[in-house]
């Protein structure tokens, strides 16, 4: 959470039920809050333990409390609006498999974009790089990859 103007401290002091230490003259003011933040993280913390992250997050936006849930990798999978947008893709990589990856952030109507393959191994666009994009002869080519060039 994100508390950065008064109007939003006394929403967070309402939706924890006004604790006494909430009214103590250090955290009446942004600078005061600050100057204590390692001290009212702790208070805070120790608050929100008893609650469902999801839960309390949806309370204190309601409340105006700027807050979000700090998700781990597998909450982020499971993430109702992140799959809702089609955010994870899964690709085929040459080495480990069907690889689950974050797909393009920006959905754009005209130029959506699109992920066709995962990250290439080591190497493995040599031939493109080298030839196609370079113009390397061929045999040039050939004959730095028999010599070991390119391992």
């Amino acid at each position: 959470m994100g508390v950065a103007t008064d109007q939003q401290w006394q929403a967070l002091c309402s939706v924890m039920g006004e604790p006494l230490w909430a009214r103590r003259p250090e955290f009446q003011t942004f600078l005061g809050r600050k100057e204590h933040e390692g001290e009212l993280d702790g208070l805070i913390g120790g608050w929100t333990k008893g609650f469902d992250a999801h839960e309390l997050m949806g309370t204190l936006q309601a409340a105006g409390v700027p807050a979000g849930v700090v998700q781990s990798c597998e909450d982020l999978h499971a993430d109702p609006q992140l799959a809702h947008r089609g955010h994870f893709v899964t690709l085929a990589h040459p080495e480990i498999g069907p690889l689950r990856c974050d797909g393009l952030p920006s959905k754009l109507s005209d130029t959506p974009g699109a992920l066709h393959r995962a990250a290439p191994c080591l190497g493995q666009d040599n031939e493109f790089v080298y030839s196609r994009l370079l113009g390397m002869p061929r045999e040039e080519y050939d004959g730095l990859k028999t010599s070991g060039a390119f391992a």
